[in-house]
């Protein structure tokens, strides 16, 4: 049990590692993120939680490194993604693009920027509204 639990500790400590390479951070940088989140300034001292808690923060840090870029967050394009089987358009992967190449002048979710993304989200919810509507109307048709 003791070999397992400090497996798992070596590998978060490599994760965490390797996300400060990944958000080029000096060690002192590190130090200072794992102080912020944790209240430690060493690996060492840090339990299992912390590690976590540290691990965590890093990725916050990642997502707010992207959307600083001012491109879409991860989030919004999540958000796109569902709004887009929401609508049934996940059979024809053209149709998001050609809806976004109508309204935003962009091809691919990827180049979107956040402002876009979040207009691009409210337009879908729009068209979603939409088509909720045209069917319930139908449906009362049908019915009468």
């Amino acid at each position: 049990m003791a070999r397992a639990a400090l497996k798992d500790r070596n590998h978060m400590i490599r994760q965490i590692w390797g996300m400060a390479k990944e958000l080029s951070m000096t060690e002192d940088e590190l130090r200072a993120a794992m102080y912020q989140a944790a209240g430690k300034e060493s690996m060492r001292l840090c339990s299992d939680k912390d590690l976590y808690l540290i691990l965590c923060h890093l990725g916050r840090l990642k997502d707010l490194k992207k959307t600083q870029l001012g491109y879409a967050t991860p989030q919004q394009l999540w958000k796109i993604r569902e709004l887009e089987k929401q609508l049934g358009w996940t059979d024809n992967s053209k149709r998001l693009r050609k809806f976004m190449e109508k309204y935003s002048e962009i091809q691919k979710l990827e180049w979107l920027k956040f402002k876009q993304a979040g207009d691009l989200i409210e337009s879908l919810k729009k068209v979603l509204k939409r088509e909720r509507s045209k069917k319930d109307s139908q449906e009362k048709l049908q019915k009468a």
